[in-house]
């Protein structure tokens, strides 16, 4: 804890603007990191809580100003390829490729700076902002000029993972938004480690306590969901028993046909 006050950070969010910029820049790299190329989609599980962390004690215009430099590093990085496929334009390329990332990064922006403004609402943000994640996507998937569905935040699970068979029921919004509301969980659990040990009390403070009824449903019950169990053997083997018959029916024998047939 020395070491974080020396630097002027803590996970409370109580940190000057230098540490707080940082954060910014490290959520939009990280969200960067879990899509292709580099595609380590479990980054996205930890992708948005340095920022979380640092807009808590801000106020919803420097968060919204935090989170646009988030999206715009995020979107920098992810859709360079248009600076690369646009090349033969010149100068033009990179304009378009800025237009597109200073548009983007105001979905962002408004995400972030919700954080703060619904600090009233306690624990109820760990389900009102995921929601509020995923309809900024669906938003920005169709505005403006027919929007653009890049960077969708549940596409970064498209290789794999425990949660990638929950879109067959949530879809590709719904994804993004349990994987939003695993990095609330994750930020408000440090932050009560956080204040259980600037008041010297053990991890399983009252802040630590709320933080659990949360973080349990947040990670557990998607993998529950996408793992549905199997029938059991002696079920398996019952439909393949034959159907009994009645206990005083008797089964009748064939006469065969007279030898002589009919005279």
């Amino acid at each position: 804890m020395s070491r974080l006050r020396l630097t002027g950070w803590s996970p409370d969010g109580k940190g000057g603007p230098g540490p707080q910029v940082a954060a910014a820049l490290l959520t939009g790299i990280a969200l960067a990191l879990a899509f292709p190329g580099a595609d380590l989609g479990p980054v996205a599980f930890v992708a948005l809580v340095p920022l979380l962390l640092a807009v808590e004690a801000a106020t919803p215009r420097r968060a919204g100003a935090l989170g646009y430099l988030a999206g715009f590093t995020f979107f920098g990085l992810h859709l360079a390829w248009i600076a690369e496929f646009l090349s033969w334009t010149g100068p033009v390329a990179w304009l378009a490729w800025g237009a597109l990332c200073a548009v983007e990064a105001c979905f962002v922006a408004a995400f972030f700076a919700l954080v703060p403004a619904t600090r009233r609402l306690g624990d109820w943000r760990v389900l009102l902002l995921p929601a509020c994640w995923a309809t900024l996507e669906l938003l920005r998937a169709h505005v403006p000029i027919g929007g653009f569905p890049w960077g969708l935040l549940g596409v970064s699970q498209h290789g794999g993972g425990p949660l990638l068979p929950l879109a067959r029921v949530v879809g590709v919004y719904g994804l993004g938004a349990v994987l939003v509301a695993v990095n609330l969980a994750l930020a408000r659990t440090l932050q009560a480690l956080s204040r259980g040990l600037a008041a010297h009390r053990l991890p399983h403070s009252a802040g630590v306590a709320r933080s659990r009824r949360w973080i349990a449903p947040a990670v557990s019950w998607p993998l529950l969901a996408t793992h549905p169990g199997r029938p059991r053997r002696h079920h398996r083997g019952g439909l393949r028993q034959p159907r009994p018959r009645h206990r005083g029916a008797r089964r009748c024998p064939r006469t065969a046909p007279a030898a002589g047939g009919v005279g």
